[in-house]
C-alpha cells in the first residue's frame, strides 16, 4: 500500500502559488481552522501588482474579533470593501491575456453572502483547486475533535486521518525539528522546496515573487498555472 501523504496549513486569503503547489502534492489536505487568528498574516490579505506595483489587499477584521479561531473570525459588516477588492483587481488586470478566467474564478467569491473570512477564503481556494483539476482530499481540522495543540495536533490529525507521509512547508523545518515531536513520531517526513520562477507580469519591467495566484492565473491561464505551480518536492528527514 502506498504512503497517504498529507499537509497541514492554515487557510489565506487569495493564496499564493506555493500554497496551492502543497495542496497539489499531498493526497490529503488539512485547513488548520481551529487555532487564533494572527493580526497583519496572510490569514486576511495578500499581494497583487497593480501599474507594475506591489499592491496589498487586506480584509476588514471586526475589532472584537482579534481573539477568535479562524474558522469563527468576524469580518467588518461594511461590505464596500467586496466591492473594492474586486474592481481593484479587475482593472489591475484588464490588459491581462487571461482576465476573463481570472474574473470567473473570483466573482462567485466576493458574491458570498457571510459575515465570516473563512467563508472567502475558502470558496476561491476551493474554485482554484477544482479549476486546476487536482484531486486532492480536502478537510478542515475543525471537523475533528483534537484539543491538543502544536505539533502533537499535527501528529493527531495525521493519525486520525491515515497520513503516513507528512509534506511541511520549508518555513516550519526550524521549528519542527527543534521541537522534535514529528521527526521522531512514525510519520515519514518530508519538506516543499517551491521556488516561484519568473514569468511576464502586466505593466512590469522586473518580476514580483510570491504573489498571490491572482497574478498568475490573469498571466498564465489554466494551462500556464497547472504547470506553474507543480515543482520538485525535496524529499527526505
Amino acid at each position: 500500500m502506498d504512503d497517504l501523504k498529507g499537509a497541514i496549513m492554515q487557510p489565506t486569503y487569495l493564496p499564493w502559488a506555493g500554497f496551492f503547489n502543497l495542496i497539489s502534492e499531498v493526497d490529503v489536505f488539512v485547513i488548520l481552522d481551529d487555532v487564533q487568528f494572527e493580526k497583519n498574516s496572510w490569514q486576511s490579505r495578500n499581494r497583487i501588482l497593480q501599474n507594475g506595483k506591489e499592491l496589498m489587499l487586506s480584509v476588514p477584521i471586526a475589532s472584537q474579533s482579534h481573539e477568535a479561531c479562524i474558522k469563527d473570525l468576524m469580518i467588518s459588516s461594511n461590505s464596500k470593501w467586496k466591492k473594492k477588492h474586486l474592481q481593484t483587481i479587475q482593472q489591475a488586470y484588464a490588459k491581462s491575456p487571461y482576465k476573463v478566467d481570472l474574473m470567473s474564478l473570483l466573482e462567485p467569491v466576493y458574491n458570498t453572502k457571510s459575515n465570516k473570512l473563512i467563508d472567502y477564503s475558502w470558496s476561491f481556494i476551493k474554485r482554484v483547486v477544482d479549476w486546476l483539476e487536482f484531486d486532492t482530499r480536502i478537510v478542515f481540522s475543525s471537523d475533528y475533535d483534537i484539543n491538543k495543540s502544536k505539533s502533537s495536533r499535527l501528529v493527531e490529525l495525521c493519525n486520525t486521518l491515515g497520513i503516513s507521509h507528512y509534506l511541511s512547508p520549508k518555513g516550519s523545518r526550524e521549528y519542527i525539528e527543534s521541537d522534535g515531536l514529528i521527526p521522531n513520531s512514525n510519520l515519514l517526513l518530508s519538506y516543499q522546496e517551491y521556488i516561484p520562477k519568473a514569468y511576464q507580469q502586466i505593466n512590469s519591467r522586473g518580476f514580483a515573487p510570491s504573489l498571490s495566484i491572482v497574478d498568475v492565473i490573469a498571466c498564465l491561464g489554466k494551462k500556464g498555472t497547472q504547470a506553474y505551480i507543480r515543482t520538485k518536492i525535496e524529499e527526505g528527514k
